[in-house]
């Protein structure tokens, strides 16, 4: 260290090694690696890649022991990581590689077909690990001098965009989130969102081992995942309970199979303590609902350009409805209703060619901040509250703004829908595509949902006709984007013919005709 600098994550990690060198780092369905093990491992791995002069490495794998080896060597010996899930597509995959110019990746021997392109790579054993290493074409990419890790998110379109973080982006992170969580003496932490996510790779790796604590992994098989979604809670419930784990980091689609669980006889385990939701709006009645049953449920907000986490409810500090409390590394203010988060800025979006600028808000040019896009306020008490996008905005051919988060949180908080989408724009009325929950549905129930759903709404923001869909929103499918929010867009293009049928005539009084893709419902105006 020079002077007064802060200690590295490495240094932290290796200070932990050293006092709690036989304590449990990480605990797998096979093999347990204590903090002393896990440390010699990260430090084989690194060495290895610097000698063969790794200075970028993308990291392509399900999450598994040598994931988190390969990343935390890649964090020890200043060379860049860059994480891919393992749902982008194909292209999606190689857009990421091309843009991010790695020297290399390191893969499930399963997924090198991902890899192939015209040219053939060649590739060995990563040594300590399971993994391959391929190799790439060296180039000399222009990335910040900092960058330590770039997190590719596909956001509202199919092209992912690369966001540069520094370790100091990072730690402020961690760091934040620990102090917030304090007083819960979390120890033990199950891995189920992809490593490859943000949110799981600081929040469910970088602070369990900040704080001395074990993470459970387990494969997506034994999670019942498939791809990004999970097909199945059963799996997921029996890992929860034989692992005694007191945290998980959740997403709000398996919140509600949660809470289906829970109504089917699923008891909460007394060892959990904290779990927290995140990537898209959660219904406060799901919130409420699960802290009824006992499961201890938390709200957060935060984005890739802010290295994650922004704001989170805790036990000590919950209101719901909202997404928290501001965490004590940035700063937040509204203006012109946008989130304008300070404090912890990311340090530009990879462009070919070109070194990426620290992004600024205009007419502020000098301010560091990151422009969310997503409307909000603080309350009172200094809680933030999601309203929608900014760019979601609908406005109707009456000159109404409306934003189509309002009822989607309505509709969701029903029950009865898994996903939904309300659509309007340049339009006279709203509608809706449905998406069923794993419970019985006929026209009827929905119809009858729908109208007391707009009996809360103003009237220019009521939906006047649906459409059940039978397919679910998914990433594989490019309707979804990584963190699982809808891409409105697509989904547009994507039914387009069924939602020119939803406004094809006008509405008639009274009218529905089913609930399945190919045919609508109607409410009454």
């Amino acid at each position: 260290m020079k002077g007064a600098s802060p200690r590295s994550f490495a240094d932290e990690l290796r200070g932990i090694a050293q006092h709690g060198e036989a304590c449990s780092a990480v605990i797998t369905p096979s093999t347990s690696l204590s903090y002393g093990q896990l440390w010699h491992r990260i430090d084989q791995v690194g060495n290895f890649l610097q000698q063969q002069s790794i200075g970028a490495l993308a990291l392509l794998a399900d999450n598994c022991l040598d994931w988190i080896i390969v990343d935390l060597a890649c964090l020890a010996k200043g060379i860049v990581c860059i994480p891919l899930p393992r749902f982008f597509s194909f292209d999606q995959i190689h857009h990421a590689l091309q843009l991010s110019e790695v020297d290399a990746v390191a893969h499930d021997h399963a997924d090198l077909n991902k890899l192939r392109g015209k040219d053939n790579p060649s590739s060995c054993p990563l040594p300590s690990t399971t993994l391959t290493l391929t190799f790439r074409e060296r180039t000399h990419p222009a990335y910040p001098p900092t960058t330590a890790k770039i997190t590719f998110t596909s956001g509202s379109t199919g092209t992912p965009k690369g966001v540069c973080l520094s370790e100091d982006n990072i730690q402020a992170v961690v760091k934040s989130l620990n102090h917030a969580i304090s007083d819960l003496n979390l120890h033990t932490h199950l891995s189920l969102l992809p490593y490859a996510t943000l949110l799981e790779n600081l929040a469910g790796i970088y602070l369990p081992f900040l704080r001395g604590g074990s993470i459970y992994v387990a494969g997506s098989d034994l999670l019942g995942l498939r791809g990004s979604r999970m097909e199945t809670i059963g799996p997921f419930l029996q890992t929860v309970n034989d692992t005694k784990a007191q945290s998980i980091i959740i997403v709000p689609q398996i919140l509600k199979m949660l809470l289906d669980a829970l109504d089917s006889g699923w008891r909460v385990p007394a060892t959990l303590k904290f779990v927290a939701v995140g990537g898209g709006k959660t219904p406060s009645a799901w919130i409420q609902q699960a802290q009824r049953h006992g499961l201890p449920v938390y709200e957060g907000y935060g984005l890739s350009e802010c290295a994650s986490v922004v704001a989170l409810n805790t036990p000590r500090s919950h209101k719901p409805g909202s997404v928290g409390r501001i965490l004590s590394h940035c700063r937040v203010r509204i203006e012109d209703g946008e989130i304008i988060v300070s404090g912890n800025h990311f340090l530009g979006y990879l462009n070919p060619g070109s070194v990426p600028s620290p992004p600024s808000i205009p007419h502020h040019p000098l301010v560091p901040e990151t422009a969310t896009g997503d409307l909000g306020f603080l309350d009172e008490e200094g809680y933030l509250h999601i309203i929608g996008r900014k760019n979601n905005i609908l406005v109707s051919t009456y000159g109404r703004n409306i934003s189509p988060e309002w009822a989607e949180t309505e509709l969701l908080a029903t029950g009865l829908f898994r996903q939904c989408l309300v659509l309007g724009e340049a339009r006279p009325y709203c509608i809706a595509l449905l998406i069923p929950a794993a419970i019985p549905l006929t026209a009827t129930i929905i119809q009858k949902a729908i109208e007391n759903i707009n009996g809360r709404l103003p009237d220019y923001a009521q939906i006047h006709q649906w459409a059940l869909l039978k397919k679910p929103f998914s990433i594989e499918d490019g309707l979804l984007t990584t963190n699982g929010r809808i891409k409105r867009k697509a989904i547009e293009n994507t039914y387009a013919g069924l939602i020119a049928q939803l406004y094809k005539n006008e509405l008639e009084e009274g009218g529905h005709h089913g609930i399945s893709s190919r045919t609508v419902g109607a409410t009454r105006a």
